[in-house]
């Protein structure tokens, strides 16, 4: 399990690499896109490793990882308007 957790949070990581590069030049949609595809991957990772069954659709992720994460835990509600927002905007 750690080794999927590390493999999602490396993608993560490179993404959002990349989606500054693509700010600095402009390219702002992509930019966009990319930063949505990292946070998405980290909240991936964020439930794998609480062991939850992943849903098959962005919205049902995004959902778990409001209850799991911001309702249970001490994530603020402000990570979860971020990332819901993000993708509506990708």
């Amino acid at each position: 399990m750690d080794t999927e957790i590390f493999a999602f949070i490396n993608k993560a990581d490179t993404k959002l690499k990349h989606s500054k590069v693509l700010f600095e030049i402009g390219g702002y949609a992509d930019s966009v896109s990319l930063s949505y595809y990292s946070m998405f991957l980290c909240a991936k990772a964020l439930l794998i490793k609480k062991e939850c069954n992943i849903p098959k659709t962005h919205h049902g992720l995004i959902q778990l990882f409001s209850l799991k994460y911001v309702h249970e835990d001490d994530f603020s509600y402000n990570s979860y308007k971020y990332l819901a927002n993000t993708q509506s905007n990708r």
